[in-house]
């Protein structure tokens, strides 16, 4: 993959997991990120599947 795609696929990830989940608050309860991370993988994934329809996105 390019880097220019990973760096936006990373970058996109990143936006949803502190926008559209509970991540920020989980981390603030003292979980580490790795663990925060898991927790919000399903939604996180939910969201990014969404925004792959022509219409999905907010």
């Amino acid at each position: 993959m390019h880097a220019k795609v990973v760096r936006w696929s990373s970058a996109r990830k990143r936006y949803v997991r502190h926008a559209y989940t509970s991540y920020d608050e989980l981390l603030g309860k003292g979980w580490d990120r790795l663990n925060a991370r898991g927790a919000v993988r399903e939604r996180l994934d939910e969201i990014l599947d969404r925004w792959r329809e022509p219409s999905g996105r907010p």
